[in-house]
């Protein structure tokens, strides 16, 4: 048996244990029937893509329903850190929750690269509810071809000495 996501892709155990984990755990049910804990909020992660090329990585994650305001990044040497805030939705007094599976509250995320970044030319974009980071890798971890300087009787530094016959 193969489980899905809700966008119909093969789910990994490691990831459905995660999930299930956050589920019981991170976001238990109230009685009441809605998916938050005390308060009316709960704290989540984000579920994250990320992509590397030489130059730069690409790290997207979907949030639905969060202002560009509300989101906050920070980075720092490899790491990254995106925390974003849904705020509850305000409902008249004659409605009565039913189901409340659509997650408020602060989401949070951080994302250790396998590089540094230069954070002072991070971009990024916000689109039909999609954040989109991207991160150049710090010039100073690429690597670089060294060219070698000097040919066939080259001194480096040392003085030359040549040999002249006593004619």
């Amino acid at each position: 048996m193969v489980a899905f996501s809700a966008f119909g892709e093969p789910l990994l155990l490691r990831d459905a244990i995660q999930r299930l984990f956050e589920d019981s755990y991170v976001r238990p049910s109230s009685t009441d029937g809605t998916a938050t804990a005390g308060g009316g909020t709960r704290t989540g992660t984000l579920a994250i893509d990320l992509d590397g090329t030489p130059d730069q990585f690409v790290l997207r994650t979907m949030l639905p329903g969060v202002k560009p305001e509300d989101v906050d990044i920070t980075c720092h040497e490899s790491t990254v850190t995106i925390r974003a805030t849904v705020p509850p939705v305000e409902y008249g007094q004659d409605v009565t929750p039913m189901v409340r599976e659509l997650g408020v509250g602060t989401f949070a995320r951080t994302i250790r690269l396998p590089d540094p970044i230069d954070a002072d030319k991070v971009e990024t974009a916000f689109a039909d509810g999609i954040l989109t980071l991207t991160l150049p890798k710090a010039e100073w971890t690429k690597p670089k071809k060294i060219a070698i300087t000097g040919g066939q009787g080259a001194t480096n530094g040392h003085k030359r000495v040549t040999a002249t016959s006593g004619h």
